[in-house]
This record gives C-alpha cells, structure tokens and sequence, in this order.
C-alpha cells in the first residue's frame, strides 16, 4: 500500500506545480501586463487589447542650418524670426508611462536656491557711451561720421516756423528687451540722428521687457543721455512672447511702443509725422538717416533695410539674410526660396523668381538701389504716422482663414489696403543683430555712403513704382510642419 500513496504524493504535487506555471504565464502575458512592476497598460475590458500611446519624435533634417543666435527675443526678431513659429497646436493628452513610480527618497531639506546674479552694470560708462558718439570707453561697432552734407535738410523739410514746433515730424519707437550689449551702439547713433534731425523735432517711445542684464536701469535713466527738446515715453511691459501666442504677443509689444502717436496726438501730425521704427540692431547714423531720406526723395510710404546673420551651413558660415519669413517681393515670393523641409540650401540665391518683378529687384539689389516690395521689415523701417493715427492700422494676429504670418507682414498688407503701396527696400542699409557681426557686414555689403558715390550718377534712381500688389503671395506658415501655399493678397 506504500508505493500508491507514493503515486498519490507526486500526482498531486505534479498538478500543484502546473498550477503555479499556468498562474505565472498568465501574469507575464505582454498583451496585459507590464513586465517592470507587474503594472496594467490598460484599463480596457478586453485583456488582449492595447492601446498605442502618442510619441513625439524630434523633426532632423541635415540640410537645416544651424541658425546663431541673436539677442533680444523682440522684434524679432521682427523679433520677427528666421524660423517661423508653428500656428497654435491643439492640446492633447499625455503620453501614458509604463515606468513604475519612483520610490521617493528622504533627503535632507535645502535652502531655495536663487538664480546667480549677473555682474551690475557701470550706468555712467553706458550713459556716456550714448550721448558721445566718439566715446570709446565701451566695445561697439565703429560707424563713420554721419554725412551732414546729405542729411541736414532733414530738419528743416517741414518749415515749421515756431520753436518748439507744433508737432513732432519724428517718432522714434522701439522694443527692448535683454540687449545691453547693443545699446551703446544703438541707441548713440539714434541720439545722434535725433542732432541731425533737430531734437525739438523728435520724440522716442521705448518699451522694455523683463530684462535683469541692466537693459531697464541704462533705459530708466536714459533722459540724462538725450538732447534737450525731445519727448521721451518709456513704459515696461511683462508680455512675454515665449511663454503665451507668440504672434500676438509681438504685435502688442509694437502696438504699445507706438501708442503715443495716439495718446498725444496734439504732439504730432498724421500728415507730417515719421515714425522710425528699429529692432535690436547694431546701427549707424548714416542707416537711420538713409531710410528717412529715401522714404522721402523716393515718395516712399514705407522704407526697409536689409538684415543680415552670418549661418552655419555644415561648419561653412555664410552670411544670410534673415528676414525671409516676413519679406516678399513684387511677384509674391519670398525674397530666397526654402522648400517644405527648411532646407536652405538656396539662401544665396536672392531673388531667384523667372519673372520680371524679381529680375528688376535683382538688378537694382545688385546696384544697392532701392525696389519696390510687397512685405519687408529686416531690421528697421520708416515709415508714415497716417495709417496709425487716421486710418486704424496695427500690428495685428491673423485673422481666421488668413494665411499665420508675422505680425509685421500683415502690417505691410494692410497698408496695401488702405493704399499705402510704395513700400521699399534699401540695400544700401545693413544690419545686424550684434557688433561682431554688423564689422563683417560693413565690409561685405558697404556702408551707405559707398553706395550713394557709386550711384551719384546713376540715373535709374528713383523706384519705378508700380500702383498693384501682386494677385497671389506666397503663405509659409511653417518650414517643416504645414506646406506652403498660394493665396490671394487680400485674403
């Protein structure tokens, strides 16, 4: 009887162990469970069904410069950007984690710590630097004498006969933000203009944000560095363009930098008002005066420069222009074509279009002329104050299904719209975002004056205006991730 009790034993013990295999197979089943921690995927009804969790993979093209940074975040960049920003994308829900929790850890408790704080500035170096043109106890950029000879008659075009005037012919407005680096250059060639143009004639509006590198204290105090006779409106602003809607932030930014125009307008005239209107950019006097000039001899209601930054194409540097999202010519085009994908590739070939709006602009680029364009902004532009202060025109967000452009492409189009159409570029003003850039381009592109005694003869001068935008202009809403359209102009 011992040996069936035996039998009996390892029967019973066989079955005992099958059961645990069964049960272990059934806990490792991938299409259930998790093999870190045992954990559900899913809390479907159906054990055998999965759920795909969204992934974001990060777009890589070789052939996407690698784009150098430039300061400020305003405007442009424009804070208008080289790279567009992609339109608003719906909010979806998050991935979920397989990762079992953390186990948490006792630690000791820390003091908060405080972000290092940057170096104070030397106020009185910066001061210095801006209202003395000559001084050279800060690093700028260079910049010849302004050409008095060309520009004097700036101050007296609107024969104002009262001292002070009953209005101010120019309007200075910018957006500031993080760019001490620039402000002994920039802000000492437009006090330097402010002499030329005649400081009872100017006012400044500046708008500063969020900058803790001593941008705002330079600018809190700047009234020590200006000219007696000029208005200065200073205002701070938390509107922060990278942390809401990008597009919209930027035009309330450069809304508010030229709100004066109608708060005060007693101060100045919608029919005889400039408004000069720059980015952080490393300027002379001479590319501030040449776009007021220009906009004048040529009948202009709007002048534009050009923008430059030098890109890293593969480990070869180039210098680019950098406006192209903003800027369009009189076919339409973007001023250098980037495919869908954002190669660029094709920057150096300016003007590229087989037709002949781009071959005019080429030709007269080539020959530092100005040529008529739909859209441009590339660093600074001048600009008439009417549409501001009479017809309602500002920076603006686009409207729904209008093509997601930059606030400053739409101010251009509507200027078109209330007929405001001679709008023009002027090569032979270059810019840059920072000194070390803006000494290549001076050697690279000339400065105003080369231009002007190499055109002194040059009877084509003046820009053959032409009174219709183009019927269809090209929509880029995003390089990599929306394909790029034909709409109409006044969609």
């Amino acid at each position: 009887m011992l040996l069936p009790a035996r039998r009996t034993y390892t029967l019973i013990l066989a079955i005992f162990v099958l059961l645990i295999l069964v049960a272990c197979t059934r806990q490792l089943d991938p299409g259930r469970w998790s093999f870190r921690g045992l954990r559900p995927l899913s809390t479907h009804n159906n054990p055998s069904e999965t759920v795909a969790q969204p992934v974001e993979t990060p777009l890589s093209n070789s052939d996407i410069p690698v784009i150098q940074p430039v300061s400020g975040d305003v405007v442009d960049a424009g804070e208008s950007s080289v790279v567009p920003p992609p339109p608003p994308a719906q909010p979806t829900e998050p991935a979920q984690s397989i990762e079992p929790p953390a186990e948490k850890v006792s630690e000791a408790p820390t003091e908060p710590q405080e972000p290092p704080k940057k170096p104070p500035i030397d106020l009185n170096k910066y001061l210095t630097s801006i209202r003395d043109i000559n001084d050279t106890s800060l690093d700028r950029l260079k910049c010849p004498p302004a050409d008095r000879e060309r520009y004097d008659y700036l101050r007296t075009l609107h024969n104002l006969p009262a001292t002070p005037p009953p209005f101010k012919p120019y309007f200075f407005a910018l957006n500031l933000h993080e760019c001490i680096h620039i402000l002994p250059r920039l802000l000492g060639s437009i006090v330097e203009a402010i002499r030329i143009l005649g400081p009872e004639n100017c006012a400044l509006s500046i708008v500063e944000g969020r900058s803790d590198d001593g941008t705002f204290e330079v600018l809190t105090a700047l009234n020590q560095s200006l000219p007696e006779g000029v208005d200065y409106y200073f205002s701070r602003s938390e509107i922060n363009p990278t942390k809401s809607g990008r597009i919209g932030s930027l035009a309330e930014l450069r809304n508010l930098a030229i709100q004066p125009l109608t708060d005060h307008p007693e101060r100045f005239s919608s029919t005889n008002t400039t408004v000069i209107f720059f980015n952080d950019v490393a300027a002379c006097p001479d590319d501030i005066l040449e776009l007021v000039h220009q906009k004048v001899f040529q009948k202009a209601d709007m002048t534009c420069a050009m923008d430059w930054n030098y890109v890293d194409y593969s480990g070869s540097f180039r210098l680019t222009f950098y406006d192209v999202w903003i800027a369009r010519t009189m076919s339409g085009e973007s001023f250098f074509h980037i495919p869908f994908g954002g190669s660029w590739n094709e920057s150096m070939r300016l003007f590229f279009g087989q037709n002949d709006a781009d071959r005019l602009s080429k030709a007269r680029f080539e020959k530092g002329l100005p040529f008529q364009v739909f859209a441009c902004w590339n660093g600074g532009v001048v600009f008439d104050a009417k549409p501001i202060m009479d017809e309602g025109v500002r920076f603006r967000l686009n409207r729904d299904n209008e093509c997601y452009q930059g606030e400053v492409s739409l101010f251009t189009k509507d200027l078109w719209i209330k007929g405001h159409g001679n709008i023009a570029v002027v090569p032979s003003v270059n810019l840059a975002y920072d000194d070390k850039t803006a000494v290549r381009i001076q050697k690279e592109k000339g400065l105003p004056g080369d231009w002007n005694r190499k055109n002194a003869r040059n009877k084509s001068i003046h820009v053959p205006w032409k009174t219709m935008p183009p019927p269809k202009v090209l929509c880029i809403p995003d390089w990599v991730r929306q394909p790029q359209t034909w709409v109409d102009w006044n969609e």
